[in-house]
């Protein structure tokens, strides 16, 4: 009887087993690489389609890389493409755990977006400290981004004094400069996407005539 009672005692703890291994394994996330987040933020980009756009009243010139020479950046993992004669993109290694690509465009205004893509991030880690990081890797990319570094580091400010006084980032486009000289400077958060062990977050700046 007590031989009985032990395999009975034993055939249910290995069933036991068995379902905590497959539940186990059904919860795992699998990784996303930064290679592959890279190939993401290429495969998202506007199409050949694009170079068809009518440029002949823009008053910008062609797109130019953003970030300055002297970057941490260009020295590895970097690439920029002038997909039209009005957008450009600029997608580099920010960190371990990072990707910064900076899409640049438009015609009678100008927009810039800093889209961070983050790997191996994990469920603990809310909406709300993801939209803190890429507001604090906006501010800190703001140093490499030249004469309009500045502007960057001040949108990024904006949307941090926000979040840091407990309100919700808006979408909606808020000032970061005051308009001057019959020009709006605005800022917003454009986006978040989460995906497996990833996420993506945008923040936008756009500069144009009021």
């Amino acid at each position: 009887m007590k031989h009985r009672l032990f395999f009975v005692l034993a055939a249910l703890g290995l069933l036991c087993a068995c379902r905590d291994a497959v539940r186990t394994e059904g919860t795992a996330q699998e990784g996303v690489s930064l290679d592959s987040l890279w190939k993401r933020c290429v495969d998202l980009r506007v199409g050949a389609e694009g170079s068809r756009v009518d440029v002949s009243d823009c008053v910008r010139g062609v797109p130019m890389p953003i970030l300055v020479d002297s970057t941490p950046f260009a020295a590895a993992d970097y690439s920029f493409v002038r997909v039209n004669a009005v957008t450009g993109y600029e997608l580099c290694r920010y960190g371990e755990h990072a990707l910064l690509e900076i899409e640049q465009g438009g015609c009678e205004y100008f927009g810039v977006t800093f889209r961070w893509s983050y790997n191996a991030v994990g469920e603990e880690v809310s909406d709300r400290q993801l939209v803190r990081r890429a507001l604090l890797d906006t501010r800190q990319a703001g140093r490499y981004c030249g004469p309009m570094g500045e502007d960057v580091v001040r949108g990024a400010d904006t949307l941090l004094a926000v979040w840091s006084a407990g309100g919700d980032v808006p979408g909606e486009e808020m000032d970061f400069r005051p308009s001057a000289d019959d020009f709006y400077y605005k800022v917003r958060l454009d986006s978040l996407v989460r995906f497996s062990d990833a996420a993506v977050v945008a923040v936008r700046y756009v500069w144009g005539p009021l």
